[in-house]
């Protein structure tokens, strides 16, 4: 536990799951690296969690989570915010102070708190760069529809780990033309570190070809990354050599369920 205003009882647990506003590179504006660069650097992520989660959650800059194999602290640090620099950017991208950027489109699921995600994404644009945000809040089948045809322009989205590897985190989402690669993101050199990554038997040299690989698609931001989500349980005092796991099922603490025990 972490935080000192909550009950000793409760404790705080990281989650492998991420969530990221994903652009679509294959449509103008987004194809426009810098771009992507700058409005990465406008997005305050820290005031996301406050406003939009309550404070549940941790900022995050790069795609693999913490607690797993490929997590990088420092990597994805130069797009952290800094309103500054994003105007910098912003101005490398050719739209100086915005003049000349096209229409911004972001487009998310009618539903549950999808409203106050674009409302926060379309005000941090406007604080910090002086750029407007459409916003398209669609019927969840159509939005789904638009998502899988891999026609939205910016949209939402989350991973949770299937396993605790790269591999799970990567390839299926960052290969050209891979089944989850949404983003219609393609660089040839993320390709080729990824199929020998794959094929690579020795554990430290393949974890060293996925962070070189990860590396590359933080560096060219796909996707520009929020956070990583959090959980609550109350632990008893009496409730001993209880271990959570950021893959645990329905109960926390379910996948060393074996060893916990009760304490007279």
């Amino acid at each position: 536990m972490d935080d000192p205003t909550l009950s000793p009882q409760i404790v705080r647990l990281p989650q492998l799951t991420t969530y990221a506003f994903q652009f679509n590179v294959t449509k103008p504006p987004f194809d426009n690296k810098t771009l992507r660069q700058a409005l990465a650097c406008a997005i305050d992520r820290a005031a996301y969690i406050n406003q939009v989660r309550h404070g549940v959650g941790k900022v995050a800059l790069s795609w693999i989570p913490p607690g797993m194999p490929g997590f990088d602290a420092p990597l994805g640090t130069d797009w952290t915010f800094n309103v500054t620099k994003a105007k910098q950017l912003l101005a490398q991208a050719g739209y100086p102070n915005g003049v000349g950027l096209p229409e911004l489109k972001f487009q998310i699921a009618n539903t549950g708190a999808n409203p106050t995600i674009a409302a926060f994404l379309q005000g941090q644009l406007k604080d910090n760069l002086g750029i407007n945000l459409t916003v398209d809040l669609m019927d969840p089948k159509a939005y789904s529809a638009l998502y899988n045809a891999k026609e939205f322009n910016w949209g939402f989205t989350g991973w949770g780990a299937d396993y605790p590897d790269p591999d799970d985190w990567l390839p299926q989402l960052y290969m050209t033309g891979a089944g989850n690669n949404k983003t219609g993101y393609s660089n040839p050199a993320f390709d080729t570190l990824a199929t020998q990554a794959l094929k690579e038997l020795d554990n430290t040299k393949r974890l060293q070809l996925w962070a070189q690989a990860q590396a590359l698609v933080v560096a060219d931001q796909p996707m520009i990354y929020i956070f990583n989500r959090e959980s609550f349980v109350l632990q008893k005092s009496w409730v001993k050599n209880m271990v959570t796991c950021g893959l645990d099922g329905n109960i926390v603490g379910d996948t060393f369920l074996r060893d916990v025990y009760i304490q007279k």
